[in-house]
């Protein structure tokens, strides 16, 4: 059995081909390859597992360990959460270095004791998995929207708390389906706990701006994982670090961000980076003059005040992933998430808690295109993360609702017709009633089935990133 950190992981390197069908082949055209990893592009695999655990949870549930039998609707739901919460067996090819789920039809022994309504799907699934053959997908997405719905009694009633209320574009814009709602699964705490290794970043910009996200900034970011430079670094003399380089900042999908520098080294076993967001080569000295006053009393770096530019505060300090736009569409914490378009549009819905509203913009340090807009009577963030080449660009909006949830939108290029408009998205947005949510769910299908593609729900174990 692994522990929690490498499971996290596996699942990751599992799940990420999903992400890499829908936005790899497109993104090729409009970002040249690169052969080192930018920090988003490696956090980006780490983000794909809370994907898998928002489409395919049930999916990985029943390679799970099931203690006890599950009688009636409360104890099956309980019972496929607790499942969430356990490590999953692996087995790793040796040969070709790809881990995958260990099957064990043992271990989904449970489902015999599925509640009436749903148990002639559930033991369809268990007499597939025991007889080691395919599982009929339409079996496993019956059961993925009874979970939905069944055990989620809260999710968009009357009255509901921010973290229930269930917002959709309804009617969807021309063009855009809903193909997947769901609410949050378990699994998705569980993974997102297991992210400290991806590390933290603090954010210092110019406090005098109404928007210091307009201007150059500064980000120390620590991490076990990530690395933080491009394929040509160049060696910079930082006091008591002689393994330090500079080079370009890298973005989404290691896409170069033009303007702006990183400086990096080892510590221990993490990397440390100094970020010059806008701080593009005729500024490198000032840059080498705050990473040489950066010191690590603790866990995390830290400078002084004095060695920053005039006016400079911190802005964000928080989790590295929370900067990654790929967590923002399907991070763990979002109470609900939604997939349009055979998986081309994915949305969530997440509640800010307190003290977490410096994390609303924390996305645009590496998504520099992303700017404040107004749709309507809305303001959003908005722009492209990736590209904008042949309408092929990777785009993000993000907009506050009323009651206190986040909205998060991401879209991702595709063959099937044109970009997706996320003003549209935006201005048809509402907050949606019980039976709403519930037909929602129902009429979830898995997204990518029409294109006769991999749904992510079928990922599991298939490849590694």
């Amino acid at each position: 059995m692994n522990e929690n950190s490498n499971d996290f992981e596996t699942r990751a390197r599992a799940a990420a081909r999903a992400i890499r069908d829908a936005v790899d082949a497109p993104a090729a055209t409009v970002v040249a390859p690169r052969r080192v990893r930018g920090p988003v592009r490696a956090l980006a695999v780490a983000a794909t597992i809370t994907l898998v655990a928002v489409i395919g949870a049930t999916v990985i549930a029943t390679n799970q360990r099931a203690d006890g039998p599950a009688s009636d609707v409360t104890t099956f739901c309980a019972q496929i959460a607790a499942n969430e919460s356990q490590p999953t067996d692996t087995v790793t090819d040796e040969t070709t270095g790809e881990s995958s789920p260990s099957p064990d039809p043992y271990a989904i022994g449970y489902l015999r004791d599925a509640p009436a309504e749903i148990r002639d799907v559930a033991l369809a699934i268990l007499r597939d998995e025991r007889q080691n053959r395919p599982v009929d997908q339409s079996n496993w997405q019956r059961l993925i929207n009874w979970f939905g719905v069944r055990c989620a009694p809260d999710a968009a009633q009357p009255g509901a708390d921010a973290e229930n209320q269930r917002f959709a574009p309804v009617p969807a814009p021309a063009g855009v389906t809903i193909c997947l709602a769901t609410n949050r699964f378990p699994i998705g705490d569980a993974a997102t706990s297991g992210t400290d290794g991806y590390g933290t970043i603090a954010i210092f910009g110019d406090a005098t701006l109404s928007d210091p996200y307009s201007a150059p900034m500064i980000g120390l970011a620590v991490s076990n994982e990530a690395v933080f430079r491009d394929e040509e670094p160049t060696p910079v003399s930082i006091p008591g670090h002689p393994d330090a380089v500079i080079s370009t900042m890298t973005g989404a999908f290691g896409s170069r961000v033009d303007g702006s520098q990183v400086i990096s080294w080892r510590d221990g076993d993490r990397n440390v980076g100094v970020y010059g967001r806008s701080f593009g080569t005729n500024r490198t000295p000032g840059l080498v003059a705050i990473a040489s006053a950066v010191t690590m009393p603790g866990p995390e770096p830290q400078v002084a005040t004095d060695a920053l530019p005039i006016g400079f505060e911190l802005i964000y300090r928080g989790p590295l992933l929370e900067t990654s736009y790929l967590t923002l569409a399907t991070r763990g914490s979002a109470s609900f998430s939604l997939f349009g378009k055979n998986g081309r549009l994915q949305m969530s819905g997440t509640v800010m808690q307190a003290g977490e509203s410096d994390a609303y913009d924390a996305v645009r340090f590496f998504a520099t295109a992303v700017v404040p807009v107004i749709v309507g009577q809305t303001k959003a963030l908005l722009g492209p993360v990736v590209g904008s080449n042949s309408g092929q660009s990777i785009d993000l909006a993000r907009w506050r609702m009323p009651g206190g949830v986040v909205m998060t939108a991401l879209t991702l290029p595709g063959p099937d017709g044109p970009p997706i408009d996320l003003r549209s998205i935006i201005a048809s947005t509402r907050r949606l009633d019980r039976q709403e949510w519930e037909d929602l769910i129902n009429a979830s299908d898995g997204c990518f089935a029409d294109e006769g593609r991999t749904s992510v729900a079928t990922a599991r174990g298939q490849e590694s990133a």
